[in-house]
């Protein structure tokens, strides 16, 4: 599962020039795509993992939360599996709404955070089912096989 979790992030990051990093439920990281030791320490310095946590079981947030630092910086944080947040988070960024950052962060207006995360979708799909397409399964199978993946 890692492996592809893998290359899904490194073809985002080459698409989109955004970093991105995955975690554990655990809160270990599984990998990363484009960060560097600077971005790494605005993540840990502001407790973005931490934080992500909290606003989704506090607020109830459906499928990505938006954590704010300073200078206008933003993490956009969403579950690998919106069934089962068990399998990990993903954190998208440091990213801006202001362009030209002096700390030169990617600019992402936060009007294209769902199509980032769906973009992320897209890539996963196309890994996951695009290149080993096989006959399909009818649709009961299907929702029994959805069913076991999502509950165990």
């Amino acid at each position: 599962m890692f492996k592809r979790l893998e290359e899904i992030m490194e073809r985002f990051y080459i698409i989109t020039n955004l970093p991105v990093i995955a975690f554990k439920a655990d809160g270990s990281v599984i990998s990363s795509s484009g960060y560097t030791g600077k971005f790494m320490e605005m993540l840990d310095d502001n407790n973005i993992y931490e934080r992500a946590i909290n606003e989704f079981k506090g607020d109830g947030a459906e499928n990505r939360v938006i954590v704010a630092c300073s200078h206008n910086i933003c993490f956009t944080a969403f579950y690998i599996d919106p069934k089962n947040m068990y399998k990990g988070l993903v954190i998208l960024g440091p990213h801006t709404c202001c362009k030209n950052h002096p700390l030169g962060i990617p600019y992402k207006p936060r009007c294209l955070i769902n199509n980032l995360i769906s973009l992320f979708n897209i890539i996963e799909k196309d890994i996951n089912y695009g290149r080993s397409f096989k006959q399909g399964y009818s649709f009961h199978v299907k929702r029994a096989l959805d069913y076991i993946d999502s509950r165990y």
